[in-house]
């Protein structure tokens, strides 16, 4: 049990207005209570390494004696907002690699008479992620503005088998995983599929974050109040999550029923602001949330939204008013905000997602194709503490069961290797 916590100090321009990055970091505590090591994915500033350092805790006992043990904390560290900051608070994909760009690309040149082949491609080589991507690309542009029954239909299939057989498929989060036409009657049954589909996948892992991004992708859209469940619960443990539920918020707000398979933006939307229970939840959130994630993400929707949906007639008539409200909430947090309510102003967020311009050029992301767990010497008790009453840290989970062997250190030392820390 965590007995003495010290906050970081944090210099003036860091006291009033920052942005919060959210980092695990895993404690491991003596047997007198006094952190051994820190380890992360990510870095930590030297503050908050010095704070931590001086925390203690009163540690487990096994036979009367103290035992050392570890936990995991969820640590807020503090940045100063940047342009880049804010444009990262908003749910965004590009192709990760190069072969899925030029596959999607090649889906919107495709010609009708092209079919046949790809079809045989795919009934013989039925895990050909590319031939998938080029077809659902395919039926979700230029076979959806002249056969729409067929293109649904293809759409539909192309969905349900990506989602049971390739669930991680990159594809799925794009654009082409969403809702990108007008919805209508007919599609009742095919969405049904498509939902109860993404909510088993969900209910095997909902907190795996692919899992979790790539299916809020399409419920946002279809069913929001499932998405809003699925995300509420990650938002402290997967790191995108704020931002999708942000996301999700802005779009149920401004009502948009489809996006534009190519750059996923809003393109369809009724001529009014909704009037359902959802929508108007949505719309108070953004104006009142105190997650900065969720009004950032959501403020980003509704402004490129808003420019997008003007382009195509279907701006909704009370949107300046919304707009401004959760614009309004948004400076609260970051006071030298630039965005704007301005329908017709430029935007390079959006122009960016109109080019599909990736930064750095044709370069391809690297992956990971090996990992191993260490082995560790001994096995530490596994315990269980209440969640921490502060604005610096909650703790959200006590995994690590077996730990190199204590030595007791001088404290009050840090010494860095890699992205641990030891005390």
């Amino acid at each position: 049990m965590l007995e003495q916590q010290i906050q970081p100090e944090w210099g003036p321009e860091l006291a009033k207005e920052y942005t919060v990055e959210t980092v695990q970091v895993e404690i491991v505590v003596d047997a007198k209570g006094v952190p051994f090591s820190l380890s992360t994915t990510s870095s930590l500033p030297d503050n908050v390494v010095q704070a931590l350092a001086q925390w203690r805790f009163r540690p487990g006992k096994k036979d009367g004696k103290g035992e050392a043990f570890a936990m995991t904390y969820s640590v807020a560290i503090r940045h100063a907002w940047t342009a880049a900051s804010v444009r990262a608070m908003r749910r965004r994909w590009f192709p990760p690699t190069r072969e899925l760009d030029e596959a999607i690309r090649r889906g919107y040149a495709l010609d009708a008479s092209d079919l046949p082949a790809l079809l045989q491609t795919l009934e013989a080589y039925p895990q050909n992620a590319s031939a998938r991507a080029t077809l659902l690309s395919y039926s979700s542009t230029k076979q959806q503005d002249s056969q729409p029954e067929g293109a649904a239909k293809t759409r539909t299939a192309l969905l349900s088998w990506l989602i049971q057989n390739q669930p991680s498929a990159p594809v799925l989060g794009s654009a082409l995983g969403a809702i990108t036409s007008t919805p209508s009657s007919s599609d009742a049954v095919t969405r049904e599929q498509l939902r109860t589909l993404w909510l088993a996948q969900l209910a095997k892992n909902p907190s795996y974050s692919v899992t979790l991004g790539y299916a809020t992708n399409y419920l946002r859209l279809d069913d929001p109040s499932s998405a809003e469940a699925a995300l509420l619960p990650m938002t402290g443990q997967v790191a995108s999550a704020a931002i999708w539920l942000g996301d999700l918020y802005g779009l149920s707000a401004l009502g948009i029923t489809a996006v534009d398979p190519k750059t996923g933006l809003p393109s369809v939307a009724g001529n009014n602001l909704p009037a359902d229970s959802f929508a108007q939840k949505a719309r108070s959130t953004l104006t009142r949330a105190t997650d900065q994630n969720v009004v950032f993400s959501g403020l980003a929707v509704i402004t490129t939204g808003g420019r997008s949906l003007t382009k195509s007639g279907h701006l909704p008539a009370a949107y300046p008013s919304l707009c401004e409200d959760v614009l309004r909430h948004a400076k609260e947090f970051y006071s030298g905000l630039t965005s704007t309510c301005d329908t017709s102003a430029d935007d390079p967020v959006t122009r960016e997602l109109i080019e599909r311009v990736r930064v750095g050029g044709n370069v391809q992301a690297a992956t990971r194709i090996k990992s191993a767990t260490p082995a560790y010497p001994i096995v530490l008790p596994i315990l269980t503490c209440p969640l921490v009453p502060s604005n610096l840290v909650t703790e959200t989970e006590t995994s690590l069961t077996q730990n190199p062997k204590i030595v007791p250190v001088e404290t009050g030392k840090i010494r860095r290797e890699g992205t641990s820390a030891k005390v």
